[in-house]
């Protein structure tokens, strides 16, 4: 998945996604502002612990030789320091999304006024566009993440008629790359890029944004989408949490009556802030406006998303119910190496 602090204070950080790569590539720097570090103890006493544990790797060593009693030890000494580490630990840490927080800045001020109702984000887009006019990992070049990104953070700069500069830069950006859509490898476009960047270019498009909307490149995304739309009837879209929720600020001509009760416990759609954002936009929900408050105001402009386990099965969100074929086979994999009896069928029940 972040912290939009106040000009000159430091950095500012973005709403956190959970649509991102793998640790693969995600390469953290423990310095790098758009990272968040959630798994710290609470107090000083457990850091001490951590930190024992971590200064005993050399020491481990000379203990093993000296018989099986002091490896036996040791190795106690350190299960009960991970078991302070899996109590204390908070919400993990994820990569940040220009994307999300692009859309959670196109909210409006609920009091009426023509502002948004988070500046923060605003103040994040700003702060964070790369020297090369996109926004997105700096890390990694994925040229569908990067374009995806800085359309919509070039929108909600446009929406908002600020940072004339930064829009130009961004749309230099996308009309410079573009075509490369058709080179990348389809492995590499995160999850329903085919869903949201043409709705992406519709809301350019009426915003005037001069951007080459019938490049070649695109018309395969197009088919896509509409391949995948066929797929999915609207009457199980609005019957059923399925994984295009993830996905719902894409969708156009929906009912919000019946969608609405597809919301989770915690006011969110699958715990996207986008996709929350999005309903919120078009529903006024107070829920939706809960959550996104709640995460801006917790983290001061930042979200991220969280997984954790479930005697359903293992799910990505603590409060969906949603299950994918990704973390459910890792999952599996993980607890049949390590002697636990499961069912492969605990995903499908």
């Amino acid at each position: 998945m972040q912290i939009l602090i106040c000009a000159n204070a430091r950095p500012h950080l973005a709403l956190l996604d959970r649509r991102r790569w793998s640790p693969a590539w995600d390469r953290r720097r423990p310095d790098h502002h758009t990272r968040m570090h959630a798994r710290r103890p609470r107090d000083k006493e457990q850091s001490k612990g951590i930190v024992y544990c971590k200064a005993k790797e050399t020491q481990e060593t000379v203990d093993r030789r000296s018989g099986g009693k002091d490896e036996l030890r040791d190795m106690e000494e350190m299960v009960n320091t991970i078991r302070v580490m899996l109590r204390t630990m908070g919400d993990g840490e994820i990569s940040a999304s220009a994307y999300d927080t692009a859309w959670v800045a196109l909210v409006k001020n609920h009091n009426g006024s023509d502002s948004p109702q988070f500046p923060s984000t605003i103040d994040w887009i700003s702060h964070n566009q790369l020297p090369d006019g996109s926004w997105g990992d700096d890390l990694c070049f994925l040229v569908h993440d990067r374009l995806l990104n800085t359309l919509a953070c070039v929108i909600a700069l446009m929406e908002w008629k600020v940072h004339g500069d930064k829009r130009e830069k961004g749309l230099s950006f996308i009309r410079e790359n573009i075509w490369r859509l058709a080179q990348e490898e389809e492995a590499w476009m995160p999850v329903g890029f085919e869903i949201t960047f043409p709705s992406l270019l519709e809301i350019a498009k009426d915003l005037a944004l001069d951007i080459p909307y019938d490049d070649p490149a695109l018309h395969k995304i197009y088919a896509q989408r509409e391949l995948k739309l066929k797929k999915i009837p609207r009457e199980i879209l609005h019957s059923l949490s399925t994984s295009l929720l993830l996905s719902i600020e894409g969708l156009r001509g929906l009912d919000w009556k019946r969608l609405l009760k597809l919301q989770l416990s915690d006011g969110s759609f699958l715990s996207s802030p986008a996709a929350t954002a999005y309903v919120l936009m078009q529903t006024g929900d107070k829920k939706c406006l809960e959550f996104l408050d709640g995460i801006v105001s917790k983290f001061h402009g930042g979200e991220y998303t969280f997984r954790h386990w479930t005697k359903e099965g293992v799910t990505y969100n603590w409060h969906s119910s949603v299950k994918d074929i990704d973390t459910g086979s890792m999952a599996f994999r993980l607890l049949r190496l390590h002697g636990y009896s499961v069912s492969p069928r605990v995903d499908l029940e």
